[in-house]
């Protein structure tokens, strides 16, 4: 509370996915000379959000950059939120997750509605129903997929949202991808999946190539990733940087170069057999679900 703000916050919180949507982020904005705080060298709680404001600081504490851009724990948003109230809030996803600290995603959500900001814009998972009726009286737009992946499994038995907040009726899914996401309306009122702004409409695994369709147009992306985790973070940095005002074609352009970060994904050839390291965060059951389903 005792530091000057940038102009502009960027936030990126949800259960999982803030980190690599933030790196993705980060890379674009650095790539397209944008001078920014981040904290991907740090952490995600109100330490690592210091640290990265003092980073680009001066000594009394005048804020150096105009702009940040702050992976937020979603559980730490009553530590933060009250003295950054961020410009933009982007959410991934929320899925229940650890019990010993996040409970029920009913909770995460709770906890957020009462901090985030009636001026805050947000960017939501158009195929999380928790996450994207986040904050409802606010400014929104929405990402998701729009055609088959490829690797779904929507044979799934535990879902974290089955039946309408508002009145209670069981929902009607139209698909599953996994566990709750997908895409689903209440059949007795007008509770449901919204029509999203940012949409991957092709993808081609054998060439590494999808189409995203903006409120630009159509335009051809390189797949940072096989998993369908990979794809809802790819489409969700394309949301923000666009949202941020960042020229789609430099986006494009930037993920030419990129990939996953190699801690979190990475392939390696070994003789003829081929070695794949996958980390999922621990004791959070939809990450660890999706690597060993990943693996399968």
């Amino acid at each position: 509370g005792h530091l000057e703000k940038p102009e502009k916050l960027v936030f990126i919180t949800g259960t999982n996915g803030k980190t690599t949507v933030s790196n993705l982020t980060a890379n674009v904005l650095s790539d397209s000379g944008y001078d920014f705080i981040n904290n991907s060298s740090g952490s995600n709680v109100s330490e690592g959000v210091i640290s990265a404001l003092l980073s680009k600081s001066s000594f009394f504490g005048k804020a150096n950059c105009k702009l940040a851009v702050l992976e937020v724990d979603e559980r730490y948003a009553p530590l933060i939120y009250p003295y950054m109230e961020p410009d933009y809030v982007l959410c991934t996803n929320l899925f229940r997750d650890s019990y010993k600290r996040n409970a029920h995603s009913e909770f995460i959500s709770g906890i957020l509605n009462q901090h985030i900001p009636a001026h805050t814009k947000m960017i939501l998972n158009g195929e999380d129903l928790i996450s994207n009726h986040l904050a409802w009286g606010n400014d929104r737009c929405y990402f998701g997929i729009g055609c088959p992946d490829g690797h779904s499994t929507p044979n799934n038995i535990i879902k974290d949202i089955v039946s309408c907040p508002d009145c209670g009726a069981k929902l009607d899914f139209e698909y599953i991808r996994y566990n709750h996401i997908g895409r689903a309306h209440c059949p007795n009122c007008e509770f449901g999946s919204p029509e999203m702004d940012y949409v991957i409409t092709d993808i081609n695994y054998d060439s590494g190539r999808c189409e995203i369709q903006t409120p630009e147009g159509v335009f051809d992306f390189k797949l940072l990733g096989n998993n369908v985790t990979d794809l809802y973070n790819e489409i969700a940095a394309v949301a923000l940087l666009s949202e941020l005002g960042v020229d789609i074609s430099k986006t494009k352009e930037s993920f030419e170069k990129l990939k996953v970060t190699e801690s979190r994904f990475n392939s390696i050839k070994v003789g003829e057999k081929e070695i794949v390291m996958n980390l999922a965060k621990g004791q959070n059951p939809i990450a660890c679900s999706r690597v060993c389903d990943f693996i399968r």
